[in-house]
């Protein structure tokens, strides 16, 4: 299934977001990451095939993982509810510390809490999309 990844926040500035998933299998020992995407809805399983990308639907497509197969594949899914009011995030059931969601957002691709939460501006629920091991 497509994977579509912004490439800008809303106020213009570019998310690097392509670079932080790429970085992860060019330099695992280092640098800032995306391990994981958020995303809206229950459409992901375990063991789907994940093709991730900038522009799809529109002549810009690009699918950047075609020659990393540690990006392939959806290892697994955890349910998540943020709520941006109150600052809190619920993963599986499990309300998050103050460290587990900066962790959170840092392993999202976000350079900063304060981008986390212009992000998710309104209260969400969704699946974290894991494509690595980690978990929460």
């Amino acid at each position: 299934m497509i994977l579509n990844f912004s490439t800008h926040f809303p106020d213009k500035r570019p998310t690097h977001f392509r670079a932080k998933i790429i970085s992860y299998v060019t330099n695992p020992n280092g640098g800032q990451w995306k391990i994981h995407t958020i995303r809206k809805g229950a459409r992901w399983r375990a063991g789907m095939s994940i093709q991730m990308c900038t522009g799809a639907r529109t002549k810009n497509y690009h699918q950047f993982n075609k020659l990393a197969p540690e990006l392939q594949t959806c290892i697994s899914v955890q349910y998540i509810g943020i709520n941006p009011a109150e600052k809190t995030i619920c993963v599986d059931g499990k309300m998050l510390n103050e460290v587990d969601i900066y962790n959170l957002a840092r392993n999202d691709g976000f350079d900063s809490l304060d981008d986390f939460w212009s992000w998710f501006k309104a209260d969400f629920y969704g699946q974290i999309v894991h494509w690595t091991d980690k978990r929460y």
